[in-house]
């Protein structure tokens, strides 16, 4: 039984992220401000692993700085494809991505950064 083409199919395994794969990077601007983020994105990866630029939908951000960022990273992100049985799919995903900065805590003692 085949879905007709508008039916999102159901896979077997779900396109997921290499770990080695590209990661958008904290924009300069926004980390010397010490402003942390948030961008939910949507595309979809293609039958090789490829995310399909064309297809990328911005669902939620707090500035375009860090659209910017995730926008520019897609193309080089690389994705195991989904998969029905042992076939590679095309499958439409959704990803958030957060742009934290992490402090540590005022009792945490840090040592020095080498001169």
């Amino acid at each position: 039984s085949s879905a007709a083409p508008s039916e999102p199919a159901v896979v077997d395994s779900a396109a997921s992220r290499y770990e080695w794969s590209a990661a958008p990077a904290f924009p300069p601007n926004m980390l010397e401000a010490r402003i942390s983020g948030f961008v939910r994105a949507q595309w979809v990866v293609d039958t090789t692993g490829v995310p399909d630029t064309a297809s990328l939908r911005i669902l939620e951000s707090t500035h375009p700085d860090f659209t910017r960022s995730v926008v520019d990273a897609l193309p080089y992100m690389r994705f195991r494809p989904a998969k029905i049985g042992n076939e590679p799919v095309r499958q439409r995903v959704e990803q958030g991505f957060t742009f934290r900065i992490n402090t540590p805590p005022p009792d945490t003692i840090v040592p020095p950064s080498p001169a």
